[in-house]
């Protein structure tokens, strides 16, 4: 798998990431404050609605699949999450706290980071 290749998919799923955080994350934190949970399960199907095409991927599932073979499969555990499969269905499993700084962390930094850690 090249690395830039790699470097693409990391982009890619950093954006779809970023965008879910900003259309759904404050909520889903409200949400699982209120009810006590300390984790979330949120569906890979979320990010999909986030996913730009223009990336050079047609699907969200092919940024993961890529990840996946980039960083034999610790990608998600680089992240602090971790993931089931319900069905055909990937579920990422993010801390509360997790998310929660996620949230907090300015965008710029958010992305610098994350592509530093999500880089083969």
């Amino acid at each position: 798998m090249s690395g830039e290749l790699c470097k693409r998919a990391a982009q890619a799923f950093i954006d779809a990431l970023l965008c879910y955080l900003r259309s759904n994350a404050l909520r889903t934190l409200r949400i699982a404050s209120l009810t006590g949970q300390n984790e979330v399960k949120v569906s890979l199907r979320a990010f999909m609605r986030c996913h730009n095409t223009s990336s050079g991927f047609a699907r969200i599932e092919e940024v993961v699949n890529i990840l996946t073979k980039c960083s034999e499969g610790s990608w998600i555990q680089k992240l602090g999450w971790s993931y089931i499969f319900e069905g055909e269905e990937l579920y990422f499993i993010i801390p509360l706290e997790n998310l929660k700084k996620l949230t907090e962390t300015k965008e710029k930094e958010l992305t610098y980071t994350l592509l530093r850690d999500l880089s083969p």
